[in-house]
């Protein structure tokens, strides 16, 4: 059975005698419909925050579970950034890696073809050389030949010339 303020303060008794005093019981039972209001009041007060500081953390809740689906996605972007970097990276260094190749394989052909070059410029030399020792060879030849038909030329150039200069005489 339920019982208010109201209900208190007008409750009323029949009258015996002998019974107790009418106006201390009004007294007591005002008391009681007082005290009975102050904790009504604090209840609905008390549940009137209850449902607020309820709302309150169902926001939070809610905004715990928007908080943890952002850690989440955050988390999976985090990831997903960190993979596609690492395959980048990957990617990057396997290019780099084909360049270095290229560029080694080319300087390798420019070297050979240097090296080719080289050999055909000694060969070339050494065809020059040959060709300046036959040249010399055939000057050097032809000096001793020119010389010894000099040599021959002057015992008849100077008997000429002693002839020519008695003959003045």
């Amino acid at each position: 059975m339920t019982f208010s303020a109201n209900d208190i303060r007008t409750q009323r008794f029949r009258r015996r005698l002998r019974g107790y005093d009418p106006e201390e019981v009004h007294l007591y039972l005002n008391l009681l419909a007082e005290e009975i209001e102050r904790l009504v009041s604090t209840i609905r007060r008390l549940e009137h925050e209850k449902t607020r500081l309820e709302e309150q953390l169902e926001e939070l809740l809610d905004k715990e579970r928007h908080i943890r689906n952002t850690l989440v996605a955050v988390q999976q972007t985090r990831d997903r950034i960190e993979e596609e970097a690492h395959r980048e990276a990957e990617l990057i260094i396997r290019e780099a890696e084909l360049q270095r190749d290229r560029i080694l394989e080319s300087a390798r052909k420019e070297l050979e073809k240097i090296y080719l070059d080289i050999e055909q410029l000694n060969m070339e030399r050494h065809r020059l050389q040959d060709l300046i020792l036959v040249e010399a060879n055939a000057l050097v030849r032809w000096v001793k030949q020119r010389r010894e038909e000099e040599a021959k030329e002057r015992p008849a150039r100077v008997s000429l010339l002693s002839n020519s200069k008695v003959q003045e005489k």
